[in-house]
């Protein structure tokens, strides 16, 4: 009976090893891709154009990971747990983004947008304001030199030399637009670029943060086509709206997971397979596959799935990626009027970090009804920056005061993480960092292109940028 029962075992033993192998192979892909964040969605999309077999598995339950939208329970599920009774009742009038974000309306971002049709899919609308907060107001950033004459932004003195620098920078720019801006040589930093105008450090600060952008003072000791290139932009999206020239963003009606989530409707075409609320148990490597073992929520049973290379977040591989920083993010739904605005529009503000004797600026998005972030009557404000204190709630007060009547606010700390060094067929993307726009992701999704070896699909967008 013995022998029997070992024999009985050995089979059923044999018989289960059989069905897993089975699985496996029912269940092989080409590429198996973790998270669908926006690197992620993108990765889907070219690499089902190109015949490829995926599935695309992802713990949450909605798209976009930290680029995720959410109704306000959502958002009190994730991050609350008190409940508004009022608020509560206005719940799928609410698309509340976890991380504020927005597209430079002529930015490398939008025109890879374009160049995927995703505009037949998501409605953008311009964002009607963009200013910095200095000397306790809040003030326009000027848009053209005219503007930065009569402004009060820099002093009295310093204007006359702000516009030799902005002559300088059009010039430049005409050479770019011709593809000769090579002519226009630097040979030194962009600190003494700065210094040979005369520029103060409030000057300095200005040309810096509010218009090309940079989020601390590192770019001051680099070559000053950098700046000279973000500045180009920003200008060239400020003219992209004719009806809207006071800011160069743009929103995605509804929310930033509209653009993930077009995405995967592109690649779902092409017959990517996609699992979202699905626990990821296990990663290990067989020879030259990767095993993943994954808690199916709809059967309720544990499956494997399996591919020859591995795409996905920071947050499916620790054991593989270094933190480079935390950042604070901060969702307020504000009920009636935005205190520091003049008016309720969608707004970007720059809160620069010499305002607050910080080392890194200060950030704020504010959206509303227009873009179908709100009911009427709401706004919602959303701040982020690096958290330079053990104390972040107290290093963002002075800009939730600021915003009036806040209902609800949703603070937590996140940990921006990069790939620690290469792994043979894992392809690991970075944290949303805490830039304002979505250029540095455009980064990241031409780095992880060019890992996998399909960079001719983005050349055009990088090179068109030029003319």
């Amino acid at each position: 009976m013995e022998e029997n029962g070992e024999t009985e075992s050995e089979n059923r033993d044999k018989t289960n090893r059989e069905r897993e192998h089975e699985n496996i192979e029912n269940n092989k892909y080409d590429y198996v891709i973790l998270g669908t964040g926006l690197v992620e969605c993108v990765m889907a999309k070219l690499l089902s154009d190109r015949g490829k077999k995926i599935i695309q598995i992802d713990k949450n339950s909605s798209y976009g990971s930290e680029l995720r939208t959410l109704r306000y329970t959502e958002l009190e599920n994730s991050l609350g747990g008190k409940i508004d009774p009022e608020l509560l009742a206005l719940d799928r009038k609410f698309s509340l983004d976890l991380t504020p974000k927005f597209l430079l309306a002529d930015g490398l971002m939008k025109r890879f947008l374009c160049k995927y049709g995703l505009s037949d899919l998501v409605s953008f609308t311009p964002i009607k304001g963009s200013f910095i907060f200095k000397h306790g107001k809040l003030r326009t950033i000027p848009t053209d030199e005219k503007k930065a004459m009569m402004s009060n932004v820099v002093g009295m003195w310093q204007k006359p030399k702000m516009m030799k620098f902005f002559w300088d920078v059009r010039k430049y720019s005409e050479l770019k637009i011709k593809n000769k801006e090579s002519m226009y040589a630097f040979k030194r930093t962009m600190e003494e670029e700065f210094s040979s105008y005369g520029l103060n450090g409030e000057s300095i600060e200005f040309v810096g943060h509010a218009i090309a952008l940079n989020l601390d003072d590192s770019y001051l000791k680099l070559d000053p086509k950098i700046t000279f290139d973000k500045i180009f932009l920003y200008v060239r999206s400020l003219l992209s709206f004719k009806e809207c020239i006071n800011s160069p963003y743009i929103y995605p009606l509804y929310g930033l997971s509209e653009i993930c989530q077009a995405f995967s409707r592109k690649a779902s075409l092409n017959g990517t397979v996609y699992m979202l609320n699905t626990p990821i148990r296990r990663i290990e490597r067989k020879d030259d596959i990767f095993e993943i073992e994954i808690f199916n929520t709809c059967n309720k049973r544990r499956e494997i799935v399996a591919g020859k290379y591995l795409i996905g977040e920071p947050g499916y591989f620790e054991d593989r990626v270094e933190t480079t920083c935390e950042v604070i993010r901060c969702i307020c739904i504000i009920k009636g009027k935005v205190e520091i605005l003049e008016e309720n529009v969608s707004s970007q503000v720059i809160f620069l970090s010499s305002e607050f004797k910080r080392k890194n600026d200060i950030f704020l998005a504010i959206l509303g009804p227009e873009e179908c972030s709100t009911p009427d009557g709401y706004m919602v404000g959303i701040i982020s920056t690096v958290k330079e204190t053990e104390n972040p709630g107290r290093e963002i007060e002075d800009i939730v005061r600021k915003l009036g009547n806040v209902k609800r606010k949703f603070l937590e700390v996140r940990e921006v993480k990069v790939p620690s060094e290469g792994y043979e067929n894992v392809f690991i993307s970075k944290s949303v960092d805490q830039t304002t726009h979505f250029e540095s992701l455009f980064g990241d999704i031409l780095r992880i292109a060019k890992e996998v070896g399909i960079e001719e699909e983005l050349r055009d967008v990088c090179s068109c940028v030029m003319g």
